[in-house]
C-alpha cells in the first residue's frame, strides 16, 4: 500500500509539474502573440500618421500652387483686358485655368486615395497573418490538452487495476476463496 501511495503521489506530482509547464508555455505564447499584435497596430498607426502628413503637405502645396496660379491669372487677365479692351478674353482665360485646377485637384485626390488603400491592405494582411498564428496556437493547445487527458486517463486506470489486485491479494491471504468468484456468488 505504501508503494502504491508513493506511485500515486509521484504521478500526481508529475501531473502538477506538466500542468505548470503547460500554463507557462501558454502564457509565453499569449505574451508573444500580444506583443506582435501591438507591433502591427503600431506600424499601422505610424503609416496612417505618415499618410496624413503627406496628405496635409500635398494639400498645402496644392493651395500654394492655387494661390500662385490665381495671381498669374489675374495678371494675365489684366494684361489681356488692357490689350483687347474688353472682358471676353478675361472670361476665356478664367475658364481654361479653372479646368486645369480641377484636373490637378482630382489627380492629387486620386494619389492620396490609392496610398490610403495600400496602407489599409497592408494592415489587413498583417491582421490575417496574426489570425492564422492564433488559430495554429489554439490547435497546439487543444492537442496538448488531449494528450494530457489521455495520460491522466491511463494513470487512473492503472491505479484502479493496482487497487483491485491489492484487494484480491488481501482476500486470498485471509484464506478465503478467489476474490472474483466470491463477488460473483455474492451477486447471485
Amino acid at each position: 500500500m505504501d508503494k502504491q501511495q508513493q506511485q500515486q503521489q509521484e504521478q500526481q506530482h508529475k501531473g502538477e509539474e506538466d500542468q505548470t509547464a503547460d500554463k507557462l508555455g501558454i502564457q509565453k505564447a499569449l505574451e508573444e502573440q500580444q506583443s506582435q499584435h501591438q507591433l502591427s497596430l503600431q506600424r499601422a498607426l505610424e503609416e496612417t500618421k505618415m499618410l496624413s502628413r503627406e496628405g496635409s503637405w500635398r494639400s498645402n502645396k496644392l493651395n500654394t500652387r492655387r494661390r500662385f496660379s490665381m495671381r498669374l491669372r489675374r495678371a494675365a487677365c489684366r494684361a489681356r483686358s488692357q490689350v483687347a479692351g474688353d472682358g471676353q478674353a478675361t472670361a476665356a482665360a478664367a475658364g481654361e485655368d479653372q479646368t486645369s485646377d480641377k484636373l490637378g485637384i482630382q489627380k492629387a485626390l486620386e494619389e492620396q486615395q490609392s496610398q490610403h488603400q495600400l496602407s489599409l491592405q497592408r494592415a489587413l494582411e498583417e491582421s490575417k497573418k496574426l489570425n492564422t498564428r492564433r488559430r495554429f496556437s489554439m490547435r497546439l493547445r487543444r492537442a496538448a490538452c488531449r494528450a494530457r487527458s489521455q495520460v491522466a486517463g491511463a494513470g487512473q486506470a492503472a491505479a484502479a487495476a493496482a487497487a483491485a489486485a491489492g484487494a484480491e491479494a488481501q482476500w486470498q491471504s485471509r484464506g478465503r476463496p478467489d476474490f472474483r468468484q466470491a463477488r460473483h456468488s455474492e451477486g447471485t
